[in-house]
C-alpha cells in the first residue's frame, strides 16, 4: 500500500486521501496544477470535511469527564 496514503489514515485526514486518490484517478484534470495548487485542494477538502462533521470530543476528555475532571488537565499526568 501506498505509505503516503498510510500516513494520511494514520493522521485521520481521511477527506485528504479521497481528494489524493481522486487527483491520482484523474490525472488530466489536476496535472497542470502545481504542487502547492494540489496540496491546497486537499487540505481545503480536509477542512471542508472536518467542519460539516459534528466534534466528537477525544479519548482522553472523555476520560476525565468520567474521571470528573475538567479544564486543560489531562488525566494521565
Amino acid at each position: 500500500m501506498d505509505t503516503l496514503l498510510m500516513a494520511l489514515r494514520e493522521l485521520k485526514l481521511s477527506a485528504m486521501v479521497q481528494a489524493l486518490e481522486t487527483q491520482r484517478e484523474l490525472p488530466g484534470s489536476y496535472g497542470e496544477l502545481g504542487f502547492e495548487e494540489r496540496l491546497s485542494l486537499m487540505v481545503e477538502a480536509e477542512n471542508l470535511h472536518r467542519k460539516k462533521q459534528p466534534h466528537m470530543p477525544s479519548s482522553t476528555a472523555i476520560a476525565n469527564a468520567l474521571a470528573g475532571k475538567t479544564g486543560r488537565y489531562p488525566l494521565y499526568p
